[in-house]
């Protein structure tokens, strides 16, 4: 029998949540809110991050940074990082996927439907929507990290 109490991997309790702050590529400007959080759990981490944006912010073809490496781009690609962009304005959701740019970075995409099939398209400065303050983007979900 073996019991084992206070787990830690990489200097975290297993399961504990740690805060960070999530560094984009392509948002110029500075944020209302930029934060996030991730968890381990075993060699998976969950990770959770919301940007608001504000009336000075440009917005390009979307990039964040993971809080921890993942294991390789392969693993990132089968990961479960779902997107949800808030227009504020509209008072609508976008939903939408991240794609593995490299084993640190991401891209965010959202959802467009063609006929039965659905794609996922890289966001611009008037794509899914024209963006502007109070907007959001929202990423949650799972991915692999190196052993």
């Amino acid at each position: 029998t073996l019991t084992a109490t206070n787990m830690t991997l990489g200097g975290q309790d297993l399961g504990e949540i740690v805060t960070f702050t999530p560094t984009w590529t392509n948002i110029g400007g500075s944020f209302e809110s930029n934060q996030g959080y991730y968890a381990y759990l075993k060699d998976m981490i969950y990770v959770s991050i919301e940007a608001e944006l504000s009336a000075s912010n440009t917005v390009g073809d979307v990039r964040v940074d993971l809080p921890v490496a993942g294991s390789d781009t392969h693993q990132a690609a089968n990961s479960m990082l779902q997107v949800q962009l808030f227009d504020f304005d509209a008072t609508r959701y976008y939903q939408g996927m991240t794609t593995p740019i490299d084993s640190n970075t991401v891209q965010v995409r959202y959802n467009i439907v063609d006929g039965n099939e659905i794609f996922g398209q890289p966001t611009t400065s008037s794509a899914p929507f024209t963006w502007a303050d109070g907007d959001k983007i929202l990423i949650t979900g799972f991915y692999r990290i190196g052993s």
